[in-house]
């Protein structure tokens, strides 16, 4: 009883900023009763795209925002979804190749990287910007 299962609020789009995504992040599946481990997972996977929304989305713009809105379903199942939303540069999911493994390379592992913690990574653009959805189930 007491515990939150949505949070929602929107942070400036800076690299300081993402520290805060993933400190709600902790704090909403600790209260879900979730694993340290499952909680890295997400919170890697969510801080990826995050990162990918300042550096590419906004791209050294000061003045942009991500809408964040957490969710964690409270029946079994347990699921996490988290929305991301931002007004930077359109992104083109479809232009992305995996990295090859076997070539070292600087840079382009975070969305790899994932969509292989996440059940279902969606990323799609409206009239209101880009939104990602981000699903685990738990």
């Amino acid at each position: 009883m007491g515990t939150k299962n949505v949070i929602e609020f929107i942070t400036p789009a800076n690299l300081a900023a993402v520290r805060t995504i993933d400190a709600a992040i902790n704090d909403l599946l600790i209260q879900a009763g979730v694993d340290e481990f499952n909680i890295y997972n997400v919170q890697l996977a969510a801080h990826e795209i995050c990162t990918n929304i300042v550096r590419h989305a906004y791209a050294g713009r000061d003045d942009g925002t991500i809408a964040v809105l957490l969710y964690v379903s409270r029946t079994p199942p347990l699921v996490v979804q988290i929305e991301l939303r931002d007004q930077g540069r359109p992104f083109d999911i479809q232009s992305v190749t995996e990295p090859d493994l076997d070539q070292p390379q600087e840079g382009g592992y975070g969305l790899f990287l994932a969509r292989a913690l996440l059940d279902e990574l969606h990323y799609h653009r409206d009239d209101q910007g880009n939104l990602w959805r981000l699903r685990k189930r738990l």
